[in-house]
């Protein structure tokens, strides 16, 4: 035989050997010797020795591979893969995890997570994207917009919103927004009570509507719409502190709108 067969003979009896230590297997092992390499076969133990640094290692339904310094471990419930460089990865039915080079990525079926080495972090879900770096901005993308969190506490829109509706009986505050609307950029009615702070009101249409039961209160914000900046009708009240409007004004039936002497009008 010549001395690499040996050798790889000799790396697959020592191998086998660690396995069966102690287990009081005394079945013989069955040798087989080819051009892809040696196999050792010892009931429900299989060790595959090929190319330097390539083996193959097989218990039942569990299998272990290396090649190359990389390593793969297979279960039934999960996959394991190392590679030289530090990464690995875990395949799982409701997850996979992947770290390289001091960033990592976590997938499921209802959200995705990403690590940057620097510290930053990305949250994927179905419905918002979030962003965020150790010290940095904070970005939330959802489907009506994006707003970045500045590392002091500021908000800032760094996308427009098309529009805004307050309906039912809910409540919401808005603060440092650009809504730009080609058609009625905000409309709170039903019992909706919305805040609305820092922000820029534009539209093509009415730029605010407050019906219904409807409460606003519109602090520092600059309003402007081509068919009027602000109606209110029905039972809708406006209290506003500190804004500009630009464009028509107009209440009707019980609407309720405070003119804080703060507010600016401009046609």
């Amino acid at each position: 035989m010549r001395s690499s067969s040996r050798i790889a003979l000799g790396t697959c009896l020592t191998l086998t050997g660690l396995l069966l230590s102690g287990s009081g297997w005394a079945q013989m092992p069955k040798i087989k010797v080819g051009p892809a390499g040696t196999t050792v076969d010892v009931g429900g133990v299989t060790v595959q020795q090929g190319k330097p640094g390539k083996t193959k290692v097989k218990v039942g339904e569990t299998e272990v591979q290396t090649a190359g310094g990389n390593a793969t471990v297979s279960t039934p419930g999960a996959t394991v893969q190392t590679t030289p460089g530090g990464g690995a990865a875990v395949v799982t039915p409701g997850a996979t995890v992947q770290t390289q080079g001091g960033a990592a990525t976590v997938v499921t079926p209802g959200a995705t997570v990403q690590t940057a080495p620097g510290g930053g972090t990305t949250v994927v879900t179905p419905g918002a994207t979030v962003q965020g770096g150790a010290g940095g901005p904070t970005k939330v993308q959802g489907a009506g917009g994006a707003v970045v969190v500045q590392p002091g506490g500021k908000v800032v829109a760094s996308k427009p919103v098309d529009a805004l509706i307050c309906k039912g009986n809910e409540t919401r505050t808005v603060q440092g927004v650009v809504i730009n609307s080609q058609g009625t950029a905000v409309e709170v009615h039903g019992n909706c009570t919305m805040t609305i702070t820092g922000s820029t009101i534009q539209a093509a249409g009415l730029a605010i509507e407050v019906h219904g039961n409807g409460t606003l209160r519109l602090e520092g914000c600059t309003v402007q719409g081509a068919k009027g900046s602000l109606r209110v009708h029905g039972n809708g009240t406006v209290a506003a502190r500190g804004n500009t409007f630009r464009g028509k004004v107009e209440v009707t039936g019980n609407g309720t709108f405070d003119r804080d002497p703060s507010n600016v009008f401009a046609d």
